[in-house]
C-alpha cells in the first residue's frame, strides 16, 4: 500500500523534529558570558570593622539590659507583696488568652 499524504508529512516533520532536537542538544548552553567580572580594587561598603563595633556595643547594651531585668525579677519574687502582684498579674493574662 503506498503511504498518504498524511503520512508522509507526518514523516518528514517527526525528521525534521528529531534533527532540531540533535542540534539543539549540539548548541549547548543558553548563557553566554558577554564579559567577564573584575574584583575591585578596594572594597567601599560594608565596612567590616564597622558592623563588627556596632554589633558588638548593642549586644552589650542587650546584655546588661538582660542582666538588670533578671536582677529585678528576683529582687520582686523576694519581695512578698510584689510577688502577689506579679502572681496576679500573670493569673489574669493568662484568662484574656
Amino acid at each position: 500500500m503506498a503511504a498518504t499524504d498524511s503520512e508522509t508529512i507526518f514523516e518528514v516533520l517527526a525528521r525534521q523534529f528529531e534533527l532540531a532536537k540533535l542540534n539543539e542538544a549540539k548548541d549547548g548552553a543558553l548563557i553566554q558570558v558577554v564579559d567577564p567580572g573584575i574584583p575591585p580594587d578596594e572594597k567601599s561598603f560594608p565596612q567590616r570593622g564597622l558592623i563588627v563595633i556596632g554589633s558588638t556595643a548593642f549586644r552589650l547594651i542587650v546584655g546588661i539590659f538582660a542582666a538588670f531585668l533578671q536582677a529585678a525579677t528576683w529582687r520582686w519574687k523576694g519581695d512578698s507583696e510584689t510577688a502577689l502582684k506579679l502572681h496576679l498579674l500573670r493569673d489574669a493574662l493568662a484568662l484574656t488568652r
